[in-house]
């Protein structure tokens, strides 16, 4: 996890430096923009779709995964309601 946490804050850095000489005045996006790509990605891997296009996925993996993070949220955090999904 190290390495992956490594690699978000240098993309981060690294597209912080390339907006600044390109001389784009635009906020660059932060290791937590990269991080929800991450996400997004692993999350359609694991439900075996495609994270390019979004196809193939199992809407049951997704579900899983879903509820999962509710029951976290729930179990961790006082999530008091379920989520509807």
């Amino acid at each position: 996890m190290r390495r992956v946490f490594a690699a978000l804050d240098e993309a981060a850095a690294t597209a912080q430096v390339r907006i600044r000489q390109a001389g784009i005045d635009i906020p660059p996006p932060t290791t937590d923009a990269f991080m929800a790509i991450l996400q997004q990605a692993v999350f359609c891997i694991l439900c075996r779709a495609d994270p390019k296009t979004f196809e193939g996925g199992d809407k049951r993996i997704a579900l899983a995964i879903l509820r999962n993070g509710s029951n976290i949220a729930r179990h961790h955090w006082g999530l008091e309601t379920e989520p509807s999904l």
